[in-house]
């Protein structure tokens, strides 16, 4: 499947070189060559401007976007933004898009007015962008519909002008804003880390063989990251664009459509966190058990062999052939590389996707260090051991007192927190993530600000417990500290819940995991729960937000209601059930009106979050954070949106 750049189509810049190694070499020199500004990087990311930078599906057939048609929307709208803008130069203007060619096509165009764009994390509530965009004294933000408390400039509402920006300074420096929705951070980033950033990705290329792997000639990524967030940024974006790679645009999040897509455009290259492939593997997993008694012996036999053999010739040819019907059910035999990061992923899962002959490879990093380590190895042990790697040569890593410190030239030039202006540059960041080293990699084990004291002074590492008590049925877990100075508690989401005889036997398998890791004595409470710990806006675990709110009283236990008592009402209930039958995958029929998403059908965060998407899109109905206010069901959807329009 691997073919080199020769073998690519004619229109690929990296034509005329010997391999793909050269073309990226090629491209480093002329990197190193430049006055590593802003404006060089922007000249050498658009210089293959017949490379096809963005594809999505337009009904039935595939629209593609070159990076030259890119650079053109960045040259005609540049001077209108200037003009609607009209502020000095070095203002900051705020970017609040989902990823397609004209968020890129505004981000550049932003630099090339003078201004500092600053991606906002859409997932985050309105008071908190707000508030960010007030402690930035931003002038103006770029929409694609959403209107502001400060200057609002629709996107599609930029056209051509006649002005120019000729005699205007490019623009140095553009900011990224943290996912905590608690305390956000905005990190600075300028020319000078972005080089090294890039630097990183061609080291990468060269450091493995895997990432680098084109399928029919072809490297295609699939956006699952938003761009507007470091992670889909850096490690999707500007690692791939800067050497004219192909990127892959979804209509929605649901997962059929993002198999669909993965199929439909032979994609190469996905980048997820591990809610993401999680989520994946355990819906592969309940399918084999479906099947029956035998099919999953056959099944876990043959993952044991594949790890005997490990990713040896004979290991890659057994995976080849013995699981390539599972791939076809997932993601077909296109994908060549996947990463995982933002989170730790469990052992489980990284031997799941290599055991049935993907390359998932663990990574780290954070808003306001970047990405800063990936695990290059090609052995199988040391990819499944949940490795993050080493360090990237643009930065160091040192462990003091448990918690990993990173310094380098890649990292976030400050950071904003509180009002304060934070300098990273030259200073040692520390992370509060627990890590280990051995041999030269890093793995992390936790956070320390995650850490719970329990009764007898002793520290509890909730990420170890809850991956000890993992348990089947079990599809999110997450320790929280008691109350008062009491145990803590264990909260359990189990997925699809059928009835008490199913929760009390999860119950049953936590106390005996418990027992068996001797746990038992730092536990107060198992509570299985009705609704996903991990909301729709979130990428991981949130133990502060799931912590308050459990003491709250918003998470509760499940209660077993099974009752469909709504009738059939009028167009937009019906057309709504039809919305809930597609992201559960399942016939209209068998979803009741006041069925629940999450109790009854077994829908998932991720699930959830493409329903309401899509019901967003057509209605035009923003939707809250969570599934409360009874809007997990049919007919309490449907009544929010009618409520509303």
């Amino acid at each position: 499947d691997e073919k080199s750049a020769t073998e690519t189509s004619h229109t690929d810049a990296s034509v005329g070189f010997e391999s793909i190694d050269k073309f990226v070499g090629h491209k480093i020199d002329a990197l190193i060559k430049s006055d590593k500004s802003m404006r060089s990087l922007y000249a050498l990311m658009f210089s293959e401007s017949e490379n096809v930078m963005f594809e999505e599906t337009d009904g039935f057939r595939i629209k593609k976007t070159t990076y030259g048609q890119v650079k053109a929307t960045i040259e005609e709208i540049s001077p209108d933004i200037r003009r609607k803008v009209d502020s000095g130069n070095g203002s900051v203007i705020g970017v609040y898009m989902d990823n397609c060619p004209l968020m890129i096509a505004v981000f550049w165009a932003i630099l090339k007015a003078g201004y500092k764009p600053l991606l906002v994390n859409k997932r985050l509530p309105d008071e908190t962008v707000e508030n960010t965009l007030k402690e930035l004294n931003a002038v103006a933000v770029v929409s694609d519909g959403k209107i502001f408390s400060i200057k609002t400039v629709k996107a599609l509402d930029l056209r051509k002008s006649d002005d120019t920006n000729s005699d205007v300074p490019f623009g140095y420096e553009f900011f990224v804003m943290s996912s905590g929705t608690n305390s956000v951070k905005v990190c600075a980033y300028t020319s000078a880390q972005v080089v090294p950033i890039i630097e990183n990705s061609a080291y990468i290329l060269k450091k493995n063989k895997t990432i680098k792997k084109h399928y029919n000639g072809e490297l295609k990524l699939l956006t699952l990251l938003p761009f507007y967030h470091i992670f889909g940024f850096e490690a999707v974006y500007l690692w791939f664009a800067f050497f004219s790679r192909t990127f892959v645009l979804l209509k929605d999040l649901s997962p059929a459509t993002v198999r669909n897509t993965i199929k439909k455009h032979k994609v190469t290259h996905v980048f997820a966190v591990p809610l993401f492939w999680n989520t994946v593997k355990n819906k592969a997993v309940a399918e084999i058990k479906a099947r029956g008694e035998k099919t999953v012996k056959k099944f876990e036999k043959g993952i044991s062999v594949s790890s005997g053999l490990g990713n040896s010739r004979l290991g890659v040819k057994f995976k080849n052939a013995a699981f390539k019907e599972i791939r076809e059910k997932l993601f077909g035999e296109s994908v060549c590389c996947m990463i995982s990061g933002g989170s730790p992923i469990p052992k489980e899962t990284l031997e799941f996707f290599n055991g049935i002959g993907y390359s998932l490879v663990n990574g780290y990093g954070m808003s306001e260090i970047g990405i800063t380590s990936v695990e290059l190895s090609s052995k199988y042990k040391d990819i499944t051991d949940c490795s993050i790697g080493k360090p990237f040569p643009s930065v160091s890593y040192k462990i003091e007192n448990g918690v990993l410190y990173v310094k380098g030239s890649s990292v976030a030039s400050y950071v904003i927190d509180g009002g304060k202006k934070i300098p990273l540059k030259d200073e040692w960041y520390k992370t509060e993530d627990l890590a280990t080293e051995r041999g030269g990699r890093y793995y992390l084990s936790g956070r320390k600000d995650d850490l719970i004291i329990s009764v007898t002074g002793e520290n509890l590492n909730p990420n170890l417990i809850e991956r000890k008590l993992s348990v089947d049925g079990v599809e999110e877990s997450c320790l929280i500290g008691g109350a008062d100075g009491s145990l803590p508690v264990f909260l359990v989401y189990p997925g699809k819940i059928t009835d008490e005889n199913f929760v009390n036997g999860v119950t049953e398998r936590i106390r005996i995991a418990a027992e068996k890791n001797n746990l038992v004595s730092q536990i107060g409470k198992i509570l299985v729960v009705g609704r996903p710990l991990i909301d729709t806006d979130e990428f991981k675990l949130n133990r502060k937000r799931i912590k308050n709110d459990y003491y709250a009283g918003k998470i509760k236990p499940v209660e077993y209601n099974n009752a469909h008592t709504v009738e059939k009402t009028d167009e937009l209930t019906e057309k709504v059930r039809e919305y809930f039958a597609i992201a559960l995958g399942k016939d209209v029929a068998d979803v009741g009106y006041d069925t629940d998403f999450f109790l009854d059908e077994g829908g998932t965060s991720i699930d959830y979050f493409a329903l309401i998407a899509k019901i967003q899109q057509d209605y035009g109905v923003d939707f809250p954070s969570t599934a409360e206010n009874g809007i997990n069901t049919v007919a309490g959807v449907a009544e929010y949106v009618r409520e509303r329009i």
